[in-house]
């Protein structure tokens, strides 16, 4: 329990830090006189539209889980409370040192009625997806989760809790990938979910190695799955073909 009142404190110094990074607005003069103010988004507010950003280092598996219930589901819950609410049920400080694993997924999103399901596919497989799902990549040698949105033309759009909408190119991503996914059921996806929009500006490939160094992530080496943690549902059900 000590470490979860750490977290509760520490989303609390986070909300007032984050204030800084809001909208800002936009004043346009004519003859020196105001005449329209605007909302203006910065690039960074644009590279995590229409996603669930995190704001601890374990915190991508909430983060992601958050994203395909606002954007998916239709369920607005802000990430200090998912977290709050994902600790209550976990192993409060196994999460703050290794991050939430899948089988916290499951439990939490079946507290709000839905299912989770966990399968493993073949790459081949992300490419008829319905709905975006929750994978674990290997980023320079940091386990982290992040929601799949569309497997296409030699591209996977990915929402990444730290570095925000990002593409990589299927062999980057099949290089990183553990071939497991997890998908929230129970209920119909949004057909108009933002998450099926790839307009969002975007990192590529190129551009991720530069964004790491510049977060300056601190993850630890066996954060959001360990080892021992993978001993649910084993062995993993493939996906049922659509």
């Amino acid at each position: 329990m000590r470490a979860l009142f750490r977290v509760i404190g520490a989303f609390v110094l986070l909300a007032a830090a984050c204030s800084a990074f809001g909208q800002s607005t936009m004043t346009i003069d004519i003859d020196g006189q105001p005449m329209l103010r605007k909302p203006v988004k910065s690039m960074l507010e644009m590279r995590y539209q229409n996603m669930m950003r995190q704001q601890l280092d374990f915190s991508c598996g909430a983060a992601a889980v958050g994203t395909l219930l606002r954007y998916g589901y239709g369920y607005d819950l802000a990430e200090p409370r998912i977290v709050e609410d994902m600790l209550r049920i976990s192993d409060a400080d196994t999460v703050v040192k290794n991050g939430f694993s899948m089988l916290d997924m499951r439990n939490y999103v079946e507290t709000l009625g839905l299912r989770g399901r966990g399968f493993r596919v073949d790459y081949s497989a992300l490419r008829q997806l319905k709905i975006p799902v929750i994978t674990l990549l290997d980023v320079n040698g940091y386990l982290h989760f992040v929601v799949v949105r569309k497997a296409i033309d030699g591209r996977v759009f990915v929402a990444d809790p730290a570095l925000g909408n990002r593409i990589i190119k299927e062999e980057d991503f099949a290089a990183n990938w553990n071939g497991l996914v997890f998908a929230i059921v129970g209920r119909p996806f949004d057909p108009n979910s933002p998450l099926l929009d790839f307009a969002a500006p975007a990192l590529t490939t190129s551009d991720m190695d530069t964004a790491l160094r510049l977060l300056c992530l601190s993850y630890s080496a066996g954060m959001a799955l360990a080892t021992q943690r993978l001993r649910w549902h084993p062995p993993w059900p493939t996906m049922p073909a659509t």
